[in-house]
């Protein structure tokens, strides 16, 4: 086979098409998988109310700190996805 240039640009197009394909195919797999095994998936969603200061200058590193601290926080930062395997 000849190495020109119309033969290369047709097997990066099969190459590329078969990335496609397959980041396609996991893609989907990753958005549905709580249709497929909802068995193992769980969804929580809890409503949360923070009371900002009035003044934005009284939003710093301490206050951010004193936050980080309180529970509503620190179980939200517990959770990286909404989405997680039990």
């Amino acid at each position: 086979m000849e190495l020109t240039a119309r033969n290369i640009h047709r097997d990066l197009g099969y190459f590329y098409l078969g990335l496609v394909i397959a980041f396609s195919i996991s893609g989907i797999f990753l958005n549905h998988r709580q249709i497929w095994h909802p068995s193992r998936y769980k969804a929580e969603v809890k409503a949360i109310s923070v009371t900002l200061p009035a003044d934005e200058k009284a939003i710093d590193e301490t206050y951010a700190k004193v936050f980080e601290s309180t529970e509503v926080c620190s179980k939200c930062l517990l959770r990286k996805t909404m989405w997680k395997s039990t």
